[in-house]
C-alpha cells in the first residue's frame, strides 16, 4: 500500500490525499482520493 501522497481532479483543479493498494497480486489497483472525511475510490486494472 502506498499512503500520504497527493492526486488532481483534473475536473476541479483539486487535490486530494491518495491512498494506493495493490489488489488481486497486482492486476488492479485500488485508487482513494479523500478530502477530510470524504472521498472516492476507483479500481483500475493493468493492461496485459
Amino acid at each position: 500500500m502506498w499512503d500520504g501522497g497527493k492526486i488532481l481532479d483534473p475536473e476541479n483543479g483539486r487535490n486530494y490525499t491518495l491512498k494506493m493498494t495493490p489488489i488481486e497480486g497486482g492486476k488492479k489497483l485500488e485508487v482513494r482520493g479523500s478530502f477530510g472525511p470524504f472521498g472516492r475510490t476507483q479500481t483500475w486494472v493493468r493492461l496485459q
